[in-house]
Order: C-alpha cells, then sequence, then structure tokens
C-alpha cells in the first residue's frame, strides 16, 4: 500500500510533540527543583537555566522532528537548494515565533520573565523554534550533509534492509560520520517508523555532524550515486532483495574498484538471489569481497516491541480518554507552572471542561482517531530486528573499514 499524502505528516507531527512535551516537562522539573530550594529567585541561577540549560535542552530536543522532516524532505542528490522547503520552512519558524510569542508576551506583561511559568515555555518552544531554523539551514546549504565523508548505504527500497538494517547501520557508525541514504520516489506507510527514523543511532556527540542524509534522486541518479560511492569512506549495500537498480549499483562499486570499502549485507538463504548469480563480472570482482549474512529474529526485537508498544499505547489512551487527559494535562500544568494556582483536579472540574456529554467525547475520540489510524500503518510493533551478534558484527566491520580509510 502506498502511502497516501496524509499518513507521513502523523509520524512527523508525532515526534514533534512528544519531542516539545519532553522539553516542557524536564525544564519544568528544573524549574520547580529550584523553586522548592528558594534558587530560581536568584538572577544568575536564571541566566544559567535560561541561557545555558534550556537551549542545550531543546537542541537536543529538535533532532528526532529534524531528522523525520529531512526524511520527509530529503535534501536533492544533485545538491540544488529545494526552494519550497525552504518557504515552507521559513513558514513554520515565523508560526512558532507568533504563536510562542504571545503566550511569552503574557508572562511578560506579569511580570514573570525567567520566572516558573515561562522558563518551560522557553523550553517547549525552542525545541519547535530549532528544529525548524536547522531544518531551514540545512536546505539552503545542503552541502554541509551531502559533501562530508560518509558512510553510504544503497539497500532496495520498502524492504527489510530498508525498514531494519537501516536502523543498525545508524546506531553502528561512530559519531560525526553521516549515513547517505537514497529516498524513494513514493515511500510506502510502513517507512515511517518514528523510533527508526527519530531515534535510531541518535549521538550525544557531534549530533548534527552525525545527522543521517537523506537524497533524493532524480533521473540522474546513477551518476549521482557514482559520485557518491567515489567520495565514501564505507560503501555498505545490501543484496538480499536484487532489483535492476541494486545490479546497476552493484556494476558501480565494481567500475569504481571500491571493493576495499565495501561491505555486502545479505540475508541468510537469499545467496543465490544475491551474490551468488550469474552477474557478468560479479564472481570475478568477488574475490576477497567482506559479506556479512544476517537472519531475522523475533526475540532480537524486544526491545523495540517494548519501546513501540508504549508509544502507541500512549498515543491510544490520551485518544480514548482526550477529555480527562486534556482537562488533567490543563490543570496539573498549570498547577505545576505556578505553585500559587488553586486548581482542583476532581470530577466537577472534568465537568466543568464542556466534554462530559457523548457528543463530545464522541468529537474528541474522532479527532484522536485521525492520528491513531495512520499511526498504526506506520509504526511497526512485532517486526523482526537483527541479532546481537550481527549488530556486533557490522559495528565492527564499519570501524575496521573506517580505520582502513583513515590509513590509507
Amino acid at each position: 500500500m502506498r502511502a497516501a499524502a496524509f499518513v507521513a505528516p502523523f509520524p512527523v507531527g508525532l515526534v514533534w510533540v512528544y519531542s516539545a512535551w519532553a522539553a516542557l516537562i524536564v525544564s519544568s522539573f528544573f524549574t520547580r527543583a529550584l523553586h522548592a530550594y528558594g534558587l530560581l529567585e536568584r538572577w544568575p541561577v536564571r541566566a544559567v537555566l535560561a541561557l545555558g540549560v534550556i537551549p542545550l535542552l531543546c537542541f537536543y530536543a529538535a533532532l528526532p522532528p529534524l531528522r523525520m522532516l529531512l526524511r520527509a524532505f530529503p535534501v536533492r542528490i544533485d545538491g540544488r537548494p529545494r526552494r519550497g522547503c525552504i518557504a515552507a520552512a521559513g513558514l513554520g519558524f515565523l508560526y512558532f515565533a507568533l504563536f510562542y510569542g504571545g503566550l511569552a508576551s503574557g508572562y511578560v506583561l506579569q511580570g514573570d520573565v525567567l520566572g516558573v511559568g515561562f522558563i518551560p515555555l522557553l523550553g517547549m518552544a525552542g525545541t519547535g523554534l530549532l528544529s525548524m531554523l536547522l531544518f531551514l539551514g540545512l536546505h539552503v546549504r545542503p552541502a554541509f550533509l551531502r559533501e562530508r565523508p560518509s558512510v553510504v548505504f544503497l539497500r532496495r527500497f520498502s524492504s527489510f534492509a530498508d525498514r531494519v538494517v537501516l536502523g543498525s547501520v545508524l546506531r553502528s557508525v561512530p559519531p560525526g560520520i553521516p549515513v547517505v541514504a537514497l529516498t524513494p520516489p513514493a515511500s510506502q506507510a510502513s517507512d515511517w517508523d518514528p523510533v527508526l527514523l527519530g531515534l535510531s543511532g541518535l549521538k550525544l556527540r557531534s549530533p548534527l555532524a552525525s545527522l543521517p542524509c537523506f537524497l533524493s534522486g532524480d533521473a540522474q541518479w546513477k551518476a549521482q550515486v557514482e559520485e557518491l560511492v567515489s567520495r565514501a569512506r564505507v560503501v555498505l549495500i545490501d543484496v538480499s532483495d536484487v532489483s535492476p537498480a541494486i545490479d546497476d549499483e552493484l556494476g558501480i562499486i565494481i567500475r569504481q574498484k571500491a571493493l576495499s570499502k565495501t561491505l555486502f549485507i545479505q540475508e541468510a538463504g537469499s545467496e543465490s538471489a544475491g551474490l551468488d548469480r550469474d552477474m557478468p563480472g560479479l564472481q570475478d570482482a568477488l574475490g576477497g569481497a567482506r559479506i556479512l549474512t544476517y537472519e531475522r529474529s523475533l526475540r532480537a526485537a524486544l526491545p523495540k516491541v517494548v519501546l513501540s508498544a508504549s508509544f502507541l499505547l500512549t498515543v491510544m489512551a490520551f485518544t480514548l480518554f482526550l477529555p480527562e487527559a486534556a482537562a488533567f494535562l490543563s490543570g496539573g500544568m498549570r498547577a505545576w507552572m505556578n505553585p500559587a494556582a488553586e486548581v482542583s483536579l476532581s470530577s466537577p472540574a472534568l465537568a466543568q471542561v464542556g466534554w462530559s456529554s457523548w457528543e463530545h467525547r464522541l468529537a474528541a475520540i474522532g479527532g484522536g482517531l485521525l492520528w491513531l489510524v495512520p499511526l498504526l500503518y506506520t509504526l511497526p510493533i512485532f517486526r523482526r530486528a537483527l541479532t546481537r551478534q550481527v549488530r556486533r558484527e557490522l559495528e565492527e566491520a564499519i570501524h575496521r573499514l573506517l580505520a582502513q580509510s583513515r590509513a590509507a
């Protein structure tokens, strides 16, 4: 099933919402803790929190939505700027600036600058503003992603390698080395795994230099792949699911004599369809080639199953109990940000929200399902993964090839 136009924005939006709420909650925790000990009233403490801790928190919270945006709107493989993305990112930045500026003006008028309520809002606003600003900058200057020495990962689109092996590759590459991967012209719904695209291989050290570089191809993609292979420090190619494009990429690697920096990846049982085929010149070129064979394992996928299921159950809980959740969060965050506020979270308070009738409840659930249904398509819960041993072998092989390229 092809991902319709309404599917892709939902995982991107959900990752942004979760990142913004994470920044809000963590900054609220710091603010409340400092306020409880009487430290927030000191201006040096407020300055360090607002100018040091919160911007750093916002920067790392902005990385998952930034990665999702770069996958949804990839850089062109030929390096030309995408003017539509630049205009959209500029409008998005302006929207966040006006929206959060309006919210912040209330605190400014009340004299609560850098106070208990303002600092958490600063954390949430910074996440949205930074993600849009970084996305805008990377599209204005795509050479930062495209022309760095990198690890190029070639695979068949919408395959197991595209949806699972890519995550292991992102986690195996050391900080400061981006992974370059082409994107399909029309993605399937299951290609939008928010856990893989937003979190897999997220680096705390050199996070911008480690951003995955997703490139959109065009009619001249073969010549551009040749340029990527020649510039890459390591080339990874999954030959489990062959296609005419994979054959072309194999030919490029052989013609450029890039086998010394190439790692072939294949699924056990796919040898006859992959490297053991009767392809002209393939067997002669593969003498001494590095080959990594993997198997799919459901047991190895248990951590991802727990994380994905928790992600899905959280969205389902907010969908089914949206009125109560909204009232609880509204009152709870007001009480959390402003200790002097007297907020009651009892059932009469819920009734005052106006969502106690079945008509409002059904409307709320219907709105929540608009998020839940696309998420069921994009979030794979029981998808198998690579075993721990294979992931370790993959990481060691990549590190060896990188060390070899540095010594050359």
